[in-house]
């Protein structure tokens, strides 16, 4: 018959705890030749066949050999049962982990620098697995800000190639990987194109030395929908969003110039990228974002005070897709690019937030919200959309 239902419990033992050595079980050696003693944790063989966390509760000489008596830790309805020794199973000791805190400080910074690596190598694995590709530009369009208002400037072409350049040398995965991004531009002037060997180590939001003119990408992080990166030279901040589905890539970049007061915008350039052969169509215009960033908020707030001008600028794009910044970065040099997409045959509505807190390529938070599209509509009066 089937062995009847038992009641499981949150804790690891009762209060009927029938173990009177707990504390001298772990003086003990705990090996695979020697761990059975009363107090010790092992695993334990029901009538059954199933495995249990167990405790030893008492020993005992019988007919055919040593028995135990066993506590099932964790089933409060469960009674001890004698057991021969073959129904056991050595289970090592699992140690609770070490506060940080008290950790030797080489220990510490082996841990952090093994938890820097893991998350570096997630973020960069995930580009590639959404990213990489071979794109020819299908709709690129300049929008500057000229009489109140966003109007296209320009029109260019262009490619993007992001492909695998791994070094097979290297002595680690950390050390070899690379993802090698190539972006071609015609028709524009200073379109900035991103042409860089992107490594684990460039996923760690480190931001490089700044430069005359915008450099190596800084402040990077992707996942598997997203990816984010800026370039600040000492008069020019370029920041962007890119955003990849259904073989089509979405990228934003918008830049910034210094000025007597600051930093103000320059332009903006929105590229759709579709593999060979994929049609894209205009599609429906964006519908604005889904939840307005607090930064985009206060910056409108500011702006409708001090000058009267818009303090954020929207673009409402064919193809379902929305993208806000500011007009002029904070005092510090912070902002905040919002991209809000809904790709072609996809169900899901994505909003894409690169927070900034100065104008050095660096990066406060890559803020990612997922929602079904047939079903955004109804959050309205929860989430702020509107400017």
């Amino acid at each position: 018959p089937a062995p009847a239902p038992r009641r499981r419990v949150a804790v690891a033992s009762s209060e009927n705890d029938y173990s009177e050595s707990d504390g001298a079980a772990d003086e003990r050696p705990n090996s695979p030749d020697n761990y059975v003693y009363v107090g010790n944790l092992v695993q334990a063989q029901d009538e059954y066949g199933q495995w249990y966390v167990s405790e030893i509760v008492e020993l005992r000489e019988g007919v055919a050999g040593t028995e135990a008596l066993v506590k099932y830790l964790g089933w409060e309805d469960w009674p001890c049962e004698w057991l021969p020794l073959s129904k056991l199973g050595y289970m090592p000791k699992v140690r609770p982990p070490v506060p940080d805190e008290m950790l030797p400080e080489e220990q510490l910074k082996e841990k952090l620098e093994n938890v820097y690596r893991e998350k570096a190598m997630f973020q960069c694995q995930k580009f590639r697995a959404a990213f990489e590709g071979r794109y020819d530009v299908a709709v690129g369009e300049r929008y500057t800000f000229r009489d109140g208002s966003l109007k296209v400037s320009e029109m260019f072409d262009g490619a993007l190639d992001v492909a695998t350049n791994d070094d097979a040398a290297a002595p680690s995965a950390f050390d070899g990987w690379a993802c090698r991004v190539s972006e071609t531009r015609s028709g524009v002037a200073d379109g900035l194109p991103l042409v860089a060997d992107l490594r684990p180590d460039d996923f760690s939001g480190k931001t490089p030395a700044s430069t005359d003119a915008p450099g190596a990408p800084g402040g990077v992080a992707a996942n598997c929908e997203a990816f984010s990166c800026a370039r600040a030279g000492s008069n020019r901040l370029a920041t962007e969003v890119w955003m990849a589905a259904s073989g089509r890539v979405l990228q934003c970049r918008v830049v910034y110039d210094r000025d007597a007061d600051g930093w103000g915008f320059a332009h903006c350039d929105v590229a759709r990228y579709g593999a060979e052969g994929l049609d894209e169509g205009p599609g429906p215009r964006g519908a604005g974002l889904f939840d307005v960033h607090r930064r985009l908020r206060a910056a409108a707030a500011a702006a409708a005070v001090d000058d009267g001008l818009p303090g954020v600028l929207e673009l409402r794009l064919p193809g379902s897709a929305t993208v806000a910044f500011l007009r002029r970065l904070s005092a510090g040099g912070g902002g905040c690019l919002s991209v809000d997409w809904t790709p072609p045959e996809d169900e899901m509505r994505v909003q894409v937030d690169r927070v900034f807190d100065a104008a050095d390529g660096s990066v406060a938070s890559l803020e990612i919200t997922d929602v079904l599209a047939s079903t955004a509509d109804q959050y309205r009066g929860v989430h702020n959309s509107d400017i």
